[in-house]
Formats: C-alpha cells, sequence, structure tokens
C-alpha cells in the first residue's frame, strides 16, 4: 500500500450478504462480552461489482475496534444503505454506518485517530493496546477504493464511523469472479485460566526453567504459551497485579510482560520485582507495542534487562530469553567457583551479589554454631523457607543445605592453610566431630584435611 503497488481486484456478489456474513462471525465475541450486536439494511440485495478483500479488511478493523472499545451490556449497530446508481457514472454508492456505544474519542484526540501509529489513549495502564495502524490502514484502503470516512464521537457516549464507498453493476466485467461466503472463523476472546501454571505443556519437564508470561492480551497470551512452552514450564498472567503476586509466590526465572495494562503497568512492575529483595534476581523482558527511544529507556530504567517491541520475531524473543538463561547460568558457575577451588579468593570477598553477601555474612558470622539451620537463615532474611530455597536455587543452583555445607568447608580449608589443625578446623567451622568433619572434607576436595595442609588444593 505504502509503495502504491496495490491494485483493486473486483468480485462479484451481494455487498448486504456479504456485510451480514461478516458481522456474523464476531457474533461469538459481542454475546462473550454481552454486547448487543445488531444489523439493518436499506437497499437491493442485487450483486454488484466490488473489492472484497479490502472490504474485509476495513470492516474487520472498525467491527473490532467498536466491541474492543464497547462494555459489557452496551450495544454495536451496524447499517447499510445503497444509493441509485448515477447515470452518468453507472456507479452505485453503499454507506456503512458502525454505531457503538463505548467510551468515545475526545475532541482532541479525533482528528489525529486515522494517523499512523497515533494512539488516543498513551496512558501505560489503558485496558486495551494496540499499534496505531488499524485506523490508518482503514483510511488508506477506503481512499484507494475512492471512497470516504467519517467519524463522530463523545467520550462517554460512543463513537460512530460512516464508510462510503463505490461499487459497480456486474455488466461492467462479466468475467469477474464470485465472491464466496466460505464459513468464517467467529472471532472470540479465547483466554487460558487467568493465572497460573500452563498445566498442558508437551514437557512438563520440572529441570526446564521457569517463565512467567503477563500479557492482558488473551490472543497474544496464548501464542506465547505455545510457542515457547517446549523450552520453559509457563506461568502465566494476564494484569500487572496477578503477575505481581505469581512473581512473589513462585520466583521465576525470568518475566516477559507487556507494558500496557490495565491497574499496575509493566514499567510498575518491572520496578517492584527488581527492587524487592526475594525477587531482584529475576530477569525481566518488556515486551512492548511503545516502541518510542523514550519508552524504551523509560523500561530499561525500571530494571529490565531487555526491551523487545511488537510487533516481533518469535525467533528473535526466543534467542534473547536463551541469551538471559545462559548469562544466568554463567554467573551461577562463577558464585560457586570459590567453593569449588579453594586457591581463588574466599566467596565473601568476591561476591557481588546483595543476597549472596547477606547469606555469607550469617554464614560466617555463625560459623562455629553446628546447629545453624536453613529456617534460621531464612528468618535472619525476612523470607519464607520456600522463597529462601527457590531464591537461592535460582542465583546458585544450590539446595540451602548444601551451600551451608560448601561455606564450612570452604572456610575450613582456609583455615587449614592458615595452619589450624584439623581439629580446631572442624570446630571453628561448626562440625561436631573432627572425625565427620574429616569424612565430609575428603569427600568434598579429595584430600583428608591432614593432606590438604600438606599438599595444597589440587582439586575440588
Amino acid at each position: 500500500l505504502e509503495a502504491h503497488h496495490m491494485v483493486i481486484l473486483p468480485m462479484r456478489g451481494s455487498v448486504t450478504q456479504f456485510v451480514g456474513h461478516l458481522l456474523e462471525s464476531f457474533r461469538p465475541l459481542a454475546d462473550q462480552k454481552e454486547i448487543s450486536l445488531t444489523y439493518s439494511v436499506d437497499g437491493p440485495a442485487e450483486e454488484y461489482l466490488f473489492d472484497a478483500d479490502k472490504w474485509d479488511k476495513i470492516l474487520v478493523n472498525l467491527l473490532s475496534n467498536a466491541l474492543k472499545f464497547t462494555g459489557s451490556g452496551g450495544s454495536v449497530a451496524v447499517t447499510l444503505s445503497i444509493s441509485p446508481a448515477l447515470v452518468a457514472t453507472d456507479v452505485s454508492w453503499v454507506r456503512i454506518q458502525i454505531l457503538d456505544s463505548g467510551i468515545g474519542i475526545t475532541p482532541e484526540d479525533l482528528p489525529r485517530i486515522f494517523d499512523r501509529f497515533y494512539q488516543a489513549d498513551t496512558s501505560h495502564t489503558r485496558s486495551y493496546e494496540g499499534t496505531g495502524i488499524g485506523l490508518a490502514l482503514v483510511n488508506d484502503l477506503v481512499s484507494l477504493l475512492g471512497g470516504s470516512i467519517q467519524v463522530d464521537s463523545q467520550p462517554g457516549v460512543g463513537s460512530t464511523f460512516t464508510v462510503t464507498l463505490p461499487v459497480q453493476p456486474t455488466s461492467a466485467d462479466p468475467g469477474a469472479p464470485t465472491v464466496m461466503l466460505s464459513p468464517k472463523a467467529p472471532v472470540m476472546i479465547t483466554p487460558l485460566p487467568a493465572a497460573g501454571l500452563v498445566d498442558h505443556q508437551p514437557h512438563n519437564d520440572w529441570q526446564m526453567p521457569l517463565l512467567l508470561i503477563v500479557e492482558n492480551n488473551a490472543d497474544l497470551r496464548h501464542f506465547l504459551v505455545s510457542s515457547l512452552s517446549t523450552a520453559y514450564r509457563i506461568l502465566q498472567a494476564e494484569d500487572g497485579e496477578t503477575g505481581w503476586q505469581l512473581t512473589k509466590s513462585e520466583l521465576p526465572d525470568i518475566v516477559v510482560s507487556d507494558v500496557m495494562m490495565p491497574g499496575m503497568d509493566g514499567y510498575e512492575l518491572t520496578h517492584r520485582i527488581k527492587t524487592h529483595p526475594d525477587t531482584d534476581h529475576i530477569a525481566v523482558v518488556i515486551l512492548s507495542a511503545k516502541a518510542a527511544h523514550h519508552s524504551r529507556i523509560e523500561g530499561l530504567q525500571e530494571g529490565a534487562d531487555d526491551y523487545v517491541s511488537k510487533p516481533f520475531h518469535l525467533d528473535e524473543l526466543q534467542l534473547r530469553l536463551h541469551n538471559l538463561m545462559a548469562r544466568q547460568q554463567k554467573l551461577r558457575e562463577q558464585y560457586r567457583q570459590p567453593f569449588a577451588h579453594p586457591h581463588t579468593a574466599s566467596p565473601i570477598e568476591v561476591m557481588e551479589d546483595a543476597f549472596l553477601g547477606r547469606v555469607y555474612e550469617l554464614l560466617e558470622n555463625h560459623l562455629t554454631d553446628p546447629a545453624l539451620t536453613v529456617d534460621w537463615l531464612a528468618d535472619e532474611l525476612a523470607m519464607s523457607s520456600k522463597t529462601f530455597y527457590r531464591k537461592l536455587h535460582s542465583v546458585i543452583h544450590l539446595k540451602p543445605h548444601e551451600l551451608i555445607r560448601h561455606y564450612r568447608l570452604r572456610k575450613a580449608a582456609d583455615l587449614l592453610r592458615a595452619g589450624h589443625s584439623p581439629s580446631q578446623t572442624a570446630y571453628l567451622t561448626g562440625f561436631k566431630t573432627p572425625s565427620y568433619f574429616a569424612a565430609v572434607f575428603k569427600e568434598f576436595y579429595q584430600k583428608t584435611p591432614t593432606e590438604f595442609a600438606q599438599d595444597g588444593p589440587t582439586r575440588a
């Protein structure tokens, strides 16, 4: 259309039946939203020549908008009238009005609604996301067909879109193909369960990373779930508040979030995730139609790890998610390295992660206590045992009791190198007996404490 290569392809058919058939595909959606959808005709049911494909695009966009912006209990009325053909041109005019009782458009926004990428509601918490392309496309297609479009709207009352399009008599092109009114898939909202773990995944392997998708567009959410469920366990939420509650309770590895959602928007969700001590380790990818530079900067300032603009390529999103997971895995290996290689700097000296730093500080200060428990650590960190377990496993891939033992053994290696005897080292690192300490130490470092002190480390 931009390159002026789109041609008009007339087809033979009844415009009244064509519009009625198209409208019926929206009937299930109207019923689902409890919206009254009516259609009335004033004109003959005879056949004309018209470009059915472009009429379809025009009307689908207008009907979709009318139903999207009309609340439960409202109405959408479609009227069609056909004027007699003018003798001079042999052209008839079809006038289609789509009247809704929806939210309406403000007088300030009305002159710009046909501008490409313009969206009347630019707030982050709006309920209706789009790209600002639909009405611009409608306007361009109407102009291409030689028609006109007008809109009258009042906020809180509704909108009326009036499209006038020319049609020709069938005698103008006797060989034109006939419009086929084949069964059209009904337009419906097909939501997944509002929130929770998607339980119909083909490979529900609990070793796979856990991904939370926060998206209020049910169709896009369904597409993301079905496309990504082979590589991830999937959680999904339809708004920011639900997404936040799921993030806190389930601690996913990655959150993919829309920006414009009712209630809590994606920026606020990202901010909460990145500033809460329970969730600040979780990677966040913003997936939004707000593609402008300042929107990307705003999302990244809130702490998002990546920002992907809609429309997006699925393979690009999959690669970005894979790279985030690979980065997290490298960090885990880096955090575990001081335990596996006792000749390196001690964990507490090189730790950049604030959460692990706090854990190591608690372990360091209570190292001699053989009764130190996972529950005590969780209490000191103001976390539930479940949250502590999941966060620790996500950050370093160790269970809490494993980390306690690893830390004790690494500290023991430092003490042995500093000249302490195996017995002293056992008690200084919280082991109840030197014999048990010796057995655990040898299992981990492949040397007895005495051999380690004499020969130095060779492996872990």
